[in-house]
């Protein structure tokens, strides 16, 4: 053994030894080989061993080191761990040690709901529902949703603050009122893309006006789903008020002598114009909208003759109860247009300067541009975000944008300019100097303060726990108590001066963060560790630093924790070997955070990597014992590439040191050498979510492996030849069964196996007369359609105003259906379509039986102008009471206008509708009726004018009703 052992050495330095002559060769043409070299070296060998192996003194070229084996995977380590990869030389594969799936301890349920959604989404989604206490209502509407808005479910309920997500209805219903609304809009559109592996989502493809000449543009996906998807806008909890989410409640509702969004917008072509401008106060619609015929102008608009009055009241943060009330500063302004963007398919965002009490939005074209409503509809702004600090000569001390779940990020840089900012950097370590991830900074800013809200909030908390007092237990001394309370609560100033909060942010996995600040303030910033437990402004570990002449500055913080000592380790000097790893890993950081104002816990991003080493069995044992150890190769670079040269069994090990940060790594291994034998590998599908892949029946599932011959592919009967190499395979599963498949892949001397699940979650698609809208039918008429599903269709049923028993029509995706003996008036038919695997979805069309019985047409009772008196200044406005049999509802209603300057009509729609409410006793015109009226506003004429209009109704059964004329003169 001591000889073989010596032998195997001297052979190596030789070999090293050739290599640098040969290299010095290289480089210095004079230099000469020495004849005596080659008798030294055999003598010398001789002395080890009389006995040299071939291979070791082979005098044939090298062969160039061929691919052996591969290994991909995306996983997640969570702080203060690792995991451990082994190699095994014996049988060329790779595995992954104590691998415990994410998804473990979910039902069966939730899993297959994680599956059906799209896999860029499934990481965080599963997170999400490890961290709800009831997963299975929200797994239950994935399950039970169409796969067109399975993507948008999915991102809302993963991106939600983390355990506390908005009710299953609440999430139904924005879905469903994105893609009505959708339908509606004509500068944008949402479309769908698919690719392989599980991998589909959605965007919007919108138009914007640029120097008169119409361009197209593409959201990012993540910029569709965060701010057009998301139902959160600023903290408040997303649910329905007066029956109806705000996405479907601001558009199709308004209370009378207030616009309705849906009007402005059913004729806007293009999203923005490209200009930046001034909005003046009690802006013309007529003229705004020529100038700027955008969905920007159009929601600004909306907006300020929506919010009318200063605040007053109970200052909510629903937005629809702030739109039914009309009243607001700011905090309720920016709220409304947040939504009433998102509603109208405008990327949005909720702007925050707390420090100096204002707020705004930005939207989004080609970057963020700001976008303000003064308050009382007294003008505002579009894409000029200095007006803060040079219009309104603002100190500002630094603004941040929220997103949905909680999370918040500086765009201090856009509304302060360099020259007046300082930057301020923090960067905290723990005991051993080793940095401390997930502290807490928080910028106070000194001044004059607007507490309104604090007090507000403080003082709920106190109303409420006295009205959930018993009656019993509120007796006189303790109504005193409250009545000298209140009156101390009303004595407290609005404004005080102090230290408010401006920004936070955490430190990253290089215990580090940095705020952009205004130059022109004094600052305390709050340093907190170990936040975990404590509800803001508590913590385990606490410093304070203060700032009072702003410059760019560092402030180091030391936070006695003593868990992380640095790892001690050497690199090997080992250069040969039978094998070499290469490896690849790419990575990033994530911490989930608490929003010191809302408590909302959200996700915050970070650049970083874990430390990967490559190590023997011995080392690794080492390692394992916080014992120096010696590794072959170590990076800790956000992309790190690295490789070594082995003979024996290696571990690749990733170590995440950090606090509070979970590292996300993507990771490849290659092996490469001249190994004779036959390998053949699985490279992907892989994952850490599952025990093993599973996907949707319908999905195109990536088989790829390494095989160093020429080899087969086999699943079920089916048999692909793969070339020696690396190889793929796209499978189509359109069409197959749901169940569990063992791919194998073999050659004459090896094989592997892989396990993929196909699950079928995914209700079929169910098309009616596709290009018909509410068909007038007779007695022999056909309607037909057809139903798509991944697995098959088994059957298709019908019944006709839920009133009969289903009937089976079809049992192919085909079917159509002759209208039978049917009454007169409209009817529902119902088609629902079940698969091979007995999930059903239903669709329905109305269908009209004709009628001329007059009794059952639209009937005008009532027509008016308002204002009354009409001037060349005033916005005039029809209303016309309308109403239709239950049998032939109302399908559109037009009126017509005719003046000496125009000739034109234009549709009316339904006012103080959808829902119907009476008029908040916060609305100024709460003593006004709000019943439903159709209406529409005709905008402002020429003066001397005298204006003809009529109004005409059309019922689903194309019957026509039309009122008399009635005129108006403008003043």
């Amino acid at each position: 053994m001591q000889n073989n052992y010596l032998n195997r050495n001297v052979v190596i330095y030789l070999k090293a030894m050739c290599r640098n002559i040969k290299n010095k060769s290289e480089s210095h043409k004079s230099f000469a080989f020495p004849k005596w070299i080659l008798p030294v070296i055999i003598t010398v060998s001789l002395c080890f061993s009389s006995t040299i192996p071939l291979h070791a003194i082979s005098t044939e070229t090298n062969k160039t080191p061929s691919l052996i084996t591969s290994y991909k995977q995306i996983i997640d380590i969570p702080p203060d761990s690792d995991v451990i990869i082994h190699f095994s030389v014996e049988n060329q594969q790779f595995s992954l040690e104590e691998n415990t799936p994410c998804t473990d301890g979910l039902s069966d349920i939730v899993k297959k709901a994680i599956i059906k959604s799209p896999s860029w989404i499934q990481r965080s989604l599963t997170r999400q529902f490890q961290a709800l206490e009831n997963p299975e209502p929200y797994a239950w509407l994935l399950l039970n949703a169409s796969k067109q808005m399975t993507d948008e479910l999915a991102f809302t309920l993963a991106a939600s603050p983390l355990g506390d997500v908005a009710a299953v209805d609440v999430l139904s219903d924005n879905i469903f009122w994105l893609y009505e609304i959708d339908k509606q809009i004509h500068y944008a559109d949402i479309i769908d893309y698919e690719y392989s592996d599980g991998n589909y989502y959605s965007t919007i493809q919108y138009t914007t006006l640029n120097k008169g000449i119409a361009q197209t543009n593409e959201y990012s996906k993540d910029l569709y789903y965060w701010y057009v998807v998301h139902p959160e806008l600023l903290g408040e909890h997303a649910q329905d008020i007066y029956n109806s989410f705000w996405r479907s409640f601001l558009y199709n509702h308004n209370d009378i002598s207030y616009p309705l969004l849906k009007e402005k917008i059913h004729t806007i072509q293009y999203l923005w114009d490209k200009e930046s401008y001034s909005q003046t106060k009690k802006r013309i619609w007529d003229e705004w909208i020529t100038y700027h015929p955008t969905a920007i102008e159009a929601v600004s608009y909306w907006i300020g003759k929506t919010v009318l009055y200063e605040a007053t009241g109970d200052r909510p943060n629903q937005p629809n109860i702030i739109a039914h009330e009309h009243n607001g500063w700011c905090g309720e302004i920016q709220r409304l247009a947040v939504a009433a963007m998102r509603t109208v398919l405008i990327p949005t965002i909720s702007v925050c300067d707390i420090g100096e009490d204002h707020v705004w939005r930005e939207f989004y074209d080609e970057g963020w541009h700001q976008n303000d409503n003064w308050w009382t509809d007294s003008g505002g702004t579009v894409d000029i975000p200095h007006i803060y600090c040079d219009g309104w000569g603002k100190t500002m001390s630094a603004i941040y944008a929220e997103k949905g779940d909680g999370s918040i990020y500086d765009v201090t840089p856009r509304y302060i300019k360099p020259e007046d900012r300082v930057t301020v950097s923090f960067h905290v370590v723990d005991g051993f100097n080793q940095p401390y991830d997930g502290a807490r900074v928080t910028v106070f800013v000194k001044g004059l303060k607007d507490i309104t809200w604090y007090k507000n909030t403080l003082w709920d908390i106190i109303n409420n726990f006295w009205m959930g007092l018993p009656d019993s237990l509120k007796d006189k001394i303790l109504l005193n108590m409250y009545t000298r309370l209140q009156q101390r609560f009303e004595e407290i100033p609005d404004v005080i001066d102090g230290a408010t909060v401006s920004i936070w942010n955490y430190t990253g996995v290089d215990g580090q963060c940095s705020f952009e600040l205004g130059a022109h303030d004094e600052y305390v910033f709050l340093i907190q560790g170990s936040t975990s437990g404590f509800s803001w402004p508590l913590a385990k570990w606490n410093t304070i630093r203060v700032l009072n002449n702003p410059k760019n500055t560092t402030f180091k913080v030391k936070f006695p924790i003593f868990n992380h000592p640095s790892s001690t380790f050497h690199k090997d000097t080992i250069s040969e070997g039978n094998y070499q790893i290469n490896v690849t890993c790419s990575s990033s950081f994530y911490q989930v955070q608490e929003n010191i104002r809302n408590k909302d816990i959200g996700t915050y991003s970070f650049k970083g990597s874990p430390t990967v080493f490559v190590l023997d069995k011995e080392n690794l044992e080492k390692y394992k014992h916080g014992q120096q150890f010696n590794c072959l190769n170590y990076g800790n670079d956000p992309i790190t590439n690295l490789s070594a040269l082995f003979s024996d069994d290696i571990y690749i090990v990733c170590n995440n040191p950090a606090y509070q940060s979970t590292a996300h790594v993507a990771l490849t291994l290659n092996v490469t050498g001249e190994d004779t034998r036959e390998t053949i590998t699985f490279v992907s599908p892989s994952t850490t979510l599952f025990d093993h892949p599973y996907f949707n029946v319908g999905d195109s599932i990536t088989i790829s492996g390494v095989s160093t011959v020429k080899s087969t592919l086999s699943i079920n009967e089916k048999h692909i030849n793969l070339p020696p190499g690396q190889w793929s395979y796209l499978w189509d599963t359109n069409g197959w069964s749901p169940g569990e498949y063992i791919l194998q892949a073999t050659s004459n001397g090896s094989s592997d196996e892989l396990v993929i699940s196909l699950i079928d979650v995914t209700p079929p698609v169910v098309f009616i007369n596709e290009s018909t809208n509410s068909p007038i039918v007779s007695k022999g008429d056909v309607i037909h359609g057809y139903c798509t599903d991944a697995s098959g269709i088994q059957l298709v049923e019908l019944t006709v105003d839920n009133d009969t028993p289903w009937q089976s029509i079809s049992h192919t995706a085909y079917w159509s259906y002759t209208v039978d003996d049917l009454s007169m008036g409209i009817h529902l038919l119902w088609i629902k379509a079940t698969d091979s695997v007995g999930l059903t979805s239903t669709s329905f069309v109305d269908i009209v039986i004709n009628t001329s019985n007059t009794d059952w047409y639209p009937h005008i009772s009532s027509v008016i102008h308002t204002p009354e008196k009409v001037s060349n200044t005033t916005n005039v406005a029809i209303l016309a009471n309308i109403t239709s049999s239950r049998f032939l509802p109302i399908k559109t209603t037009m009126v017509s206008i005719e003046s000496s300057s125009m000739k034109k009509t234009i549709p009316m729609f339904p006012y103080a509708d959808n829902p119907v409410i009476p008029r908040h006793p916060e609305d100024p015109l709460h003593s006004e009726s709000n019943t439903p009226v159709y209406g529409c506003e005709l905008g402002i004429f020429p003066s001397n004018e005298l204006v003809h209009y009529s109004i005409s109704v059309f019922d689903v059964a194309g019957h026509v009703v039309t009122s008399e004329e009635h005129t108006f003169f403008v003043e």
